[in-house]
């Protein structure tokens, strides 16, 4: 019977291996932080936006 050896002969990681995923990691966030960025800004200004409509409306009703 073959006895089957899963992790006997590795005990971790390499340095490379830590390295490559460094960098993926590093790629994503520099593709992904400006895309966010961009958005956060346009719901800001669609948030504004929409206020001042509410604002708007409501001065017209007499509310405000």
């Amino acid at each position: 019977m073959v006895k089957k050896k899963f992790l006997s002969d590795n005990y971790g990681i390499t340095l490379m291996e830590v390295l490559v995923t460094v960098v993926i990691l590093g790629i994503i966030a520099a593709i992904a932080v400006p895309s966010i960025k961009g958005l956060i800004s346009k719901t800001e200004a669609d948030v504004s936006e929409a206020n001042r409509l509410e604002l708007r409306r409501m001065y017209k009703e007499g509310r405000l």
